[in-house]
């Protein structure tokens, strides 16, 4: 998108060197008025009758692709790596065993607590037919029992749950993207294993002006370029949320823009994007060629055809996109003929003459 005042600047800059192109094009311009003035001459020029036309404009802030299934595993608990079962690009399902570290100790002494809760399920079972149908023994001895079964049981599922914290298994399903360490290699929990993604549901983190907070809603459409894949490569997407929070630090608010389900592969997380926000848009608008609109003292217009003279029309621009201008003008109205073609060769009140 090019800026609208670059494109003024510019057409200034020509209309200076131009009246500046020495004395020849001076003389030149005098036989043209003179020639004029005695009806020998008037401009050519083209004209182009001034329609409503819909128009729509976009500003661009810079994003990064993210999601919320990619994710760093680590252990629950300290130990060595006794295996990974996966390899570097597997795709896996959720629930999948990725890798098991070493528990022989664990597991020694789950074996001891099974035995030891065994005889303690037994003496209970005494206990509590001698207790409670015969009434032989004391309360306490039933009592001592029952505590020993159940403090075992307890200690046997802490033992249990260890055994499933040695086990790193797949939240969702995706890609194994890397695996840090190796078997037989220590890791303790916060030490990343391995790092899976899935690409389904890829979203761009923007940061988008405070300015703009009046012009963007919910579920508004999007355009997200990617610069490392090309200006051609574009993705129509929506925005799902909208932050609440002004960052005191920089002015912005937050957005987060939803991509396509169907979004190719090539796009990764942590990719660079650039979102296109509409903050402007009319079915019925007043468009005119960038190129076409000029600035004297009195601000911006452009020549349009009144009983085969040139006369001014001053303007507002509002918005460019491409080489079109939306403005707004009590000079102008629909159905005016405008002049596109040879509009730097005429001044206030010139006769011209369609090509």
């Amino acid at each position: 998108m090019k800026s609208f005042k670059n494109i003024i600047a510019a057409a200034f800059i020509i209309a200076i060197a131009g009246c500046n192109s020495g004395n020849e094009d001076n003389v030149a311009e005098e036989s043209v008025k003179n020639e004029q003035a005695q009806g020998r001459h008037k401009v050519k020029v083209n004209v182009s009758i001034l329609q409503p036309q819909k128009f729509e404009h976009y500003f661009e802030v810079n994003g990064t692709v993210k999601s919320d299934y990619d994710v760093m595993l680590s252990p629950e608990m300290n130990g060595q790596i006794k295996k990974i079962y996966v390899q570097e690009g597997d795709k896996v399902s959720q629930g999948q065993l990725l890798a098991k570290l070493n528990t022989s100790v664990i597991e020694n002494n789950v074996n001891e607590v099974k035995i030891s809760l065994a005889l303690a399920q037994l003496v209970y079972k005494k206990q509590e037919k001698l207790w409670v149908e015969q009434h032989v023994g004391s309360e306490i001895q039933y009592l001592e029992a029952k505590t020993k079964k159940e403090s075992l049981e307890q200690r046997l599922k802490a033992l249990q749950s260890q055994l499933q914290m040695s086990e790193i298994k797949a939240p969702f399903s995706g890609v194994v993207d890397a695996i840090f360490k190796k078997e037989g290699e220590v890791i303790s929990p916060g030490m990343p294993l391995m790092e899976l993604v899935n690409l389904k549901d890829l979203y761009v983190d923007a940061d988008v002006s405070e300015t703009y907070l009046p012009n963007i809603k919910l579920h508004d459409s999007v355009y997200v370029k990617f610069p490392a894949l090309g200006d051609e490569f574009m993705v129509k997407a929506t925005i799902e949320r909208i932050g609440n929070v002004i960052n005191p630090g920089n002015r912005t608010f937050s957005t987060k823009v939803n991509l396509s389900k169907n979004t190719p592969d090539i796009v990764k997380p942590n990719l660079m994007a650039y979102v296109g926000i509409r903050d402007y848009k009319n079915d019925s608008a007043m468009v005119l060629p960038s190129q076409i609109i000029l600035q004297d003292n009195n601000g911006y217009f452009v020549y349009k055809l009144n009983n085969n003279k040139a006369q001014k029309a001053y303007l507002q621009p509002l918005f460019s996109s491409g080489d079109k201008t939306a403005v707004q003008s009590k000079d102008l109205t629909f159905g005016d003929k405008v002049i596109t073609d040879g509009y730097n060769q005429v001044s206030q009140g010139v006769e011209v003459t369609l090509n």
